[in-house]
């Protein structure tokens, strides 16, 4: 049995080379266009070695599935734990910054999803939903903190924790665009204030 050193969150390193460079390749070429070997080409790694991951380019879906929803899950809990320590402010402003340097690590797995989601089991779209759920929720207790504690002015958190992901997702899925104007930092930055902008209340601004 092949043997991987475990990295962060549960994933072992080889499994997450083979999941970025397909990403990568999937991104650039097309799910069609990207043939197994291809993955086990740019990953330097043998066929064989490749199978014990990929029985076929099916298991590909599967394969970023897992990734995903085990490393965006793990991230979200550990802030879970979190969170009732922390005022709510700078909650949301960890919170964003946290979400929108997993998508920096993470881009070409976010850009892939946003274009093949559609080709997953219901069951599988369900938990990937349910990951992504998940940051959204987060999102909704800390400006529902904010209202608790009069430094929000939100009325309606549910619809609001909405949007927040979106923003912090477009690093990566615009990115074409985005990133040849601003450095990662200036993009979480600019974000976190407009944010704060839009929820805080009004005797509360920034200035």
């Amino acid at each position: 049995m092949l043997k991987s050193k475990t990295v962060k969150n549960g994933i072992d390193a080889e499994r997450e080379k083979i999941v970025m460079t397909a990403a990568r390749l999937i991104v650039k070429k097309g799910f069609l266009k990207t043939s197994v070997r291809d993955i086990a080409k740019h990953c330097g790694i043998s066929m064989g070695k490749l199978y014990y991951y990929l029985k076929s380019k099916d298991d590909i879906l599967t394969l970023f599935l897992v990734y995903s929803t085990t490393t965006s899950d793990a991230s979200n809990k550990a802030f879970m734990k979190k969170l009732k320590r922390k005022k709510a402010i700078p909650a949301l402003k960890e919170m964003m910054t946290q979400a929108i340097k997993y998508l920096e690590e993470n881009q070409d797995i976010q850009v892939f999803w946003s274009q093949e989601a559609r080709n997953l089991s219901k069951r599988n779209l369900r938990r990937l939903l349910k990951t992504n759920t998940m940051s959204t929720k987060i999102f909704q207790q800390i400006l529902e903190k904010g209202n608790e504690e009069v430094v929000f002015d939100v009325r309606e958190p549910a619809i609001v924790a909405q949007n927040i992901p979106m923003i912090c997702e477009m690093w990566a899925t615009r990115r074409w665009y985005i990133q040849k104007l601003y450095t990662l930092d200036e993009y979480i930055n600019m974000q976190i204030e407009n944010v704060l902008k839009m929820v805080m209340a009004k005797n509360r601004l920034l200035t």
